[in-house]
Formats: C-alpha cells, sequence, structure tokens
C-alpha cells in the first residue's frame, strides 16, 4: 500500500477563536489573516512523504466517507491550496490514501484523504484492506487518531445505496469507543434544494440514521465549501481540543487481537453486504438470460446477451470479493467462545 503524504508550509494558529483566512495576494506570496495580524510568507511548499513519518506528535485526522461528498474539498480548503484532486463527478478520484500536512507552530496537522467503499477504480475489498492496513500500521507505530471526519451530502435525499453501505461499514469499523472522535459532518450546503430542505434532512440523520453513533460521543457538524478555510479548521479545531479518543474496533481487532480482516466486525459487514448484492445480482443476470433466449429479434437478443455478459462480470467479482472475506464456521465458533474480546463493540446503525 502506497501512502502520498505532502507537506504544506502554512503556518496556521488552529487553536484561535478567530475567522481565518488564507489568500494569494498575487505577488507570490501568502497572507494568513486572523483579524489581529497579517503574517507574510512564502508560497506553500509540498513534497511526497512515506507513511512512516507520522510520529505520534503529528494530530491524524482520517476524513472518510462515500465517493464526491467533498473530501478532497475539505482538505483542500483546510490546507489554503489545492493538493488532492477533486472530482466534478461522482466518479473517484481518491484511489489510494493520501495525507496533507499542515505544519501550525510547533505541530503538525495531518489529514488523510481515504477512498470511499463504493470507488470506481477499486473493488470493496481492497479499498477495506487498504484502510485497515493503514490503520493497523499507524496504530502498530503508536500514532493515535486524533479524530476523524465523517462526510455526507445533505443533497442527498434518501440513505440507500453506496450511502448507507459507506455508513454501516464506517460504524463497525470506528467501534463504540473511538466514537467520540468522530465529526459527523454534511457536505454540499451550498447546493441543497433550500435552507429549510437541508435541516430537514439533517433532523433525520440526526434522530435515525447518525443516533446510534451520536448516542456514543460523536458529533455533527456542517461543512459548506463556500466559506473555505474558516469552515474547514472550525471543525479541526473542535477535533484538535478535544482529549484524544480510544483507538478504534478494527484497530483493536487486527493488532491486540491478531485477527485477519475477514474476522473482523467491518470485515463481516463487508461480506454480508457483497453476497446480499451477489443474490440479487443473479437473479438480474439469470432473468437477462432468459429475455435473450426468448427474444425473436437479432439485436433485442445481442442487447440482451451484452448486458448479461457486462452483469454476469460483475456478479464474479462480487463473489470473488466476498471470497477473500468468508471465514469458516469452525472459525467463527471458536471466535466467538474464545476469552478474548475487544474493548470497544461494533455500532449497530438499524
Amino acid at each position: 500500500m502506497h501512502l502520498n503524504r505532502h507537506a504544506a508550509s502554512v503556518r496556521l494558529d488552529v487553536f484561535s477563536l478567530c475567522p481565518m483566512y488564507n489568500t494569494n495576494n498575487g505577488s507570490g506570496t501568502f497572507n494568513v489573516f486572523n483579524t489581529e495580524r497579517v503574517v507574510n510568507q512564502a508560497p506553500p511548499k509540498a513534497e511526497e512523504r512515506a507513511k512512516e513519518d507520522l510520529i505520534p506528535a503529528d494530530k491524524v485526522i482520517a476524513v472518510m466517507g462515500p465517493t464526491g461528498v467533498g473530501k478532497s474539498t475539505f482538505i483542500n480548503a483546510a490546507a489554503g491550496f489545492t493538493r488532492v484532486v477533486v472530482g466534478d463527478t461522482l466518479e473517484s478520484c481518491s484511489t489510494e490514501i493520501q495525507a496533507v500536512e499542515i505544519d501550525y507552530e510547533k505541530q503538525k496537522v495531518v489529514l488523510v484523504d481515504t477512498p470511499g467503499f463504493d470507488d470506481t477504480h477499486t473493488s470493496d475489498t481492497k479499498v477495506l484492506n487498504m484502510i485497515a492496513n493503514w490503520l493497523k500500521d499507524t496504530y502498530n507505530n503508536k500514532v493515535k487518531l486524533t479524530g476523524i471526519v465523517y462526510m455526507h451530502r445533505i443533497t442527498d435525499n434518501r440513505m440507500a445505496g453506496a450511502p448507507l453501505k459507506n455508513l454501516k461499514l464506517f460504524a463497525n469499523l470506528c467501534g463504540t469507543i473511538a466514537a467520540e472522535g468522530v465529526a459527523m459532518t454534511t457536505t454540499m450546503w451550498d447546493i441543497v434544494d433550500s435552507p429549510e430542505v437541508g435541516r430537514k434532512r439533517e433532523k433525520e440523520l440526526r434522530t435515525h440514521y447518525w443516533k446510534p453513533i451520536l448516542d456514543h460521543g460523536a458529533r455533527m457538524e456542517r461543512f459548506n465549501s463556500k466559506d473555505g478555510q474558516r469552515a474547514a479548521w472550525k471543525i479541526i479545531r473542535r477535533l484538535c481540543r478535544r482529549p484524544p479518543p480510544g483507538s478504534l474496533l478494527i484497530q483493536q481487532e487486527m493488532v491486540n487481537l491478531q485477527r485477519p480482516l475477514c474476522e473482523t466486525a467491518a470485515g463481516r459487514t463487508l461480506y454480508d453486504e457483497l453476497t446480499r448484492v451477489a443474490r440479487e445480482r443473479k437473479k438480474v443476470v439469470e432473468k437477462l438470460y432468459k429475455d435473450a433466449g426468448k427474444a425473436d429479434d437479432v439485436d433485442l437478443r445481442a442487447g440482451f446477451m451484452e448486458e448479461y455478459q457486462r452483469l454476469n462480470k460483475e456478479l464474479k467479482d462480487l463473489m470473488e470479493g466476498a471470497g477473500t472475506l468468508k471465514t469458516s464456521f469452525s472459525t467463527r465458533f471458536w471466535r466467538i467462545i474464545g476469552l478474548k474480546k475487544a474493548e470497544a463493540d461494533p455500532i449497530y446503525m438499524f
């Protein structure tokens, strides 16, 4: 697994209560405003760093959520300039874990961009492996997460499909103990139908979909990209001010209990989801095959067969991904009756 880390020479007073902005004044320098002083600085410098550069003193904040929710936009806003590629469609731009390091005073904030579980270029199984291994490595290196920003589009008119799958996986990856360090953040407020519609959906998230994780200490936030750096650092400051949360459930399972990914709560959740989708897809594939055989029109039959082949390939990919997460009955049985258990529990969303 490869982790790109970019160091930005942007010095920020993270704990200031004053509004903060970072703008290019056209002269090749950047000004950081906090209403009391202006500090002229050289243009931000960026360089790739290895993931091993993370140290326990860093304030590491992971940014998670489905594809297209604004994770990269949030990180770029916090940095004050573009360090992570941003897409203008629902196609994923973050196909690997990327980190942006922002210097402030004598500390560093490291914002980590992660791909969604609905990534257009990488399977859900590979994404979970990628994120799980990164979390495992940071835990082994004594690097604790300062917090997690979990993002969701307020423009989504219903919680289904990819957003629901991402939420369930995140809840089982996070666990009950680390939840107090999570900022459940809504995005896209600048393009929601109306403020009233946004508030209604926000209330539904608070009282239903997000309630289990909020009950374990997570808090709700809003990120409006129009407010840029100020909005991003408002969220980051709150996470930095709170006591560091405990370890994530998946870290306890993979490191403390030495369990493989397939035996973690997140791994089992993804396996159940993949097998469910595979069963539904299989029914569609079988129907298409029958319809193709009944079609008299040559072009129609060809169309049916083309769609059948496409869906059949997707079905094989799903089954392959599920197969890597499958555990035997005897393994599950001995795990259940075993004495060793994680300190945290999975968060059952609904």
